[in-house]
């Protein structure tokens, strides 16, 4: 589901802008955009970036096409060893990864809006991002 380039965490007005320069307006958009390295490389010196910064953005953008994975809990997930990336996440085990949520959402004293995410969400998003064909 694409989110606002705004909403991809790391984003700034400035990266936006020139993305926008390049007719990417969203996340769906810039994944389209940054699918090989060659890609990658190109958009990376159109907005001023290292190759490394513009895969990261790439990467976030890549999560947010799970569902209910956006905003605060894509920043969540990223917080966690091991999960910045679709692949990554389609890895982890879902009670331990909840259970790492549920410590850094404490830890942090981070408010949601809502409610945590439950074991059964994890678990969806796990399976989604195992669905998902790889992109990056």
């Amino acid at each position: 589901m694409a989110i606002p380039l705004s909403k991809l965490v790391g984003m700034t007005p400035a990266i936006e802008g020139k993305l926008n320069e390049k007719g990417i307006h969203d996340s769906d958009q810039l994944l389209d955009a940054s699918r090989t390295p060659h890609e990658r490389n190109e958009l990376a010196k159109h907005c001023g970036l290292t190759r490394q910064k513009l895969l990261a953005l790439a990467d976030r953008a890549d999560l947010a096409r799970i569902h209910g994975v956006g905003g605060v809990l894509s920043d969540l997930l990223e917080q966690i060893e091991g999960v910045k990336t679709v692949p990554d996440l389609a890895k982890q085990r879902s009670e331990h990864l909840h259970h790492q949520l549920e410590d850094l959402i404490e830890e942090k004293k981070i408010k949601l809006v809502g409610r945590a995410p439950s074991l059964e969400l994890v678990k969806d998003w796990i399976k989604q991002a195992k669905a998902l064909e790889k992109i990056l």
